[in-house]
């Protein structure tokens, strides 16, 4: 239970620090909004994060599977488009927003959970 909730946290410390990056990403309201928007986050990638991950490496003949980490921040991305549908919290204009937000919250994610283990 406390693995969930440790990277629910990483989760919600890595949407914020893209927000911080990106003007065109918004989380509406305070903690308790991000905590929302990142476990909603969270379950769409858990549920079909998978699966569209699935489907741009069949689309694009397995290269996307070659090239996993790319595979990975594509699916990222639209699951955020998807997080965005869903809720009036999070706005995130633009695909390309979207994309670079994946970046930086796999990298900030990363980074945190990194940090975490090593104390």
């Amino acid at each position: 239970m406390s693995s969930i909730l440790i990277t629910w946290a990483v989760l919600t410390f890595s949407m914020w620090v893209a927000t911080l990056f990106l003007s065109k990403m918004k989380i509406e309201g305070g903690i308790v909004s991000h905590f929302l928007v990142a476990g909603g986050f969270g379950v769409l990638m858990t549920l079909v994060g998978s699966l569209i991950y699935g489907l741009l490496g069949a689309l694009s003949g397995g290269l996307l599977f070659l090239f996993s980490f790319l595979g990975k921040l594509l699916a990222g991305a639209i699951t955020l488009k998807i997080t965005d549908m869903f809720t009036d919290r999070l706005e995130v204009k633009g695909f390309g927003t979207a994309f670079m937000a994946a970046l930086i919250m796999s990298i900030a994610g990363s980074v945190a959970e990194y940090a975490l283990h090593n104390m």
